[in-house]
């Protein structure tokens, strides 16, 4: 069924009888449109057609013997009947239906398949050919993207191809795979390949160019490891320093709960709320309260709608400032638990963590300090021939 049909409401019926065939015929030359005819092995027929023609087909049905059995109701008259909708709600489904036919032609959503790699590296890039969101879906060809992509570091193939309003990538990733916006880079010039951070190295392993580190020692960061510079074989010669490094580095977070401080708990007062949900983002009809938190009730998706639109009612929540008291044991564990989420977001995806420690610190103010060190061993240099 197309998006009129959806605006305007369609059913699907079961027609049941002697003859169905007969009726379908007659419902044609009336101007019924009818669709998704199925037969089946009891001779009923399954089929679907606009909402505002079932009256017609109630007349034109009697005398022929047939019955006819609405099985389901679908498109917007039906969600907008068992909602109860009142007429500002109704406007606002109006507007979104309308917003979804003008922003159908371009780009909303990115879908980045990407394991291990940083997805950022792929969003930047993509910004720097103009594909952003909002994008028209006419200005770019996803193939031509291909290339742009798999030139990223740890990439090995890519697919682009346009689903809507998505723009789904897939990537392939290299052998070595060590992507990493803002932390991993590819050192390919004949001066050297420098460490990425402070650590002790663990290996390194050159192909070309001469090794100025050895496993066990500390480096910091900046520090040259490997040396494109030959001139102990012939003076002025040099080549394109390629290898790689990998070491231990360590990373460190601390977080502090207090034994007491105000926090936003329920009141008790509630209130219901109704939202459309486009792209995956709410759209609420106003909030009752200043502070809320939202529990779910009921949801309808519009399966019909060429794109993710559904309807959902919540339980809104007021929340006000209340003071809480945590007891030493309690105030340790949530200290602790800040830290580590801290600290597993400095943490890049490819480093392979090794040992975490925490160590707990009470001061006179009725402040909890949980301090957390994690040791991981990750690559801290390569260049690629």
């Amino acid at each position: 069924m197309n998006i009129w049909n959806f605006a305007c409401g369609y059913v699907k019926i079961c027609i049941m009888g002697k003859y169905p065939e007969r009726l379908l015929n007659r419902a044609s030359e009336c101007g019924i449109p009818i669709k998704d005819t199925v037969l089946t092995e009891k001779g009923f027929v399954l089929c679907a057609m606009p909402a505002s023609g079932l009256r017609k087909l109630h007349e034109i049905g009697r005398g022929s013997g047939c019955r006819i059995r609405i099985l389901k109701r679908h498109g917007l008259p039906p969600v907008l009947r068992n909602l109860r909708f009142e007429a500002r709600i109704l406007l606002i489904a109006i507007i979104v239906i309308a917003a979804i036919i003008a922003a159908s032609t371009r780009i909303w959503l990115f879908d980045i398949e990407c394991g291990g790699l940083d997805r950022q590296i792929f969003i930047d890039a993509l910004a720097e050919r103009g594909v952003v969101r909002g994008v028209s879906a006419r200005s770019f060809d996803p193939s031509e993207l291909n290339a742009v992509i798999s030139d990223l570091p740890g990439v090995a193939a890519s697919v682009t191809v346009r689903r809507g309003v998505v723009l789904s990538i897939n990537v392939q990733e290299s052998d070595l795979g060590y992507a990493s916006s803002g932390s991993f880079g590819l050192q390919t010039s004949a001066s050297g390949i420098y460490a990425l951070k402070d650590c002790v190295i663990t290996s390194i392993s050159v192909i070309s160019g001469k090794a100025l580190a050895a496993e066990g020692d500390a480096v910091s960061q900046g520090e040259l490891l490997i040396s494109g510079d030959r001139s102990d074989l012939k003076e002025g010669y040099s080549v394109k320093a390629v290898g790689e490094v990998y070491g231990k580095v360590l990373y460190r977070a601390v977080a502090s709960v207090p034994l007491s401080s105000y926090e936003l708990k329920r009141s008790g007062s509630k209130a219901l709320v109704i939202a459309a949900e486009l792209f995956g983002k709410e759209l609420f009809v106003g909030m009752p309260f200043e502070r809320y938190e939202l529990e779910p009730v009921t949801e309808w998706f519009l399966d019909a709608c060429p794109v993710p639109l559904a309807l959902r009612k919540n339980e809104c929540f007021e929340l006000t400032k209340t003071l809480v008291e945590l007891d030493e044991q309690e105030a340790f564990t949530r200290a602790e638990e800040l830290a580590l989420e801290q600290l597993y977001a400095s943490i890049p995806k490819y480093a392979k963590v090794l040992t975490v420690h925490t160590d707990f610190i009470k001061n006179n103010d009725g402040i909890v300090t949980a301090s957390v060190a994690a040791t991981t061993v990750e690559i801290i240099g390569y260049g690629r021939e």
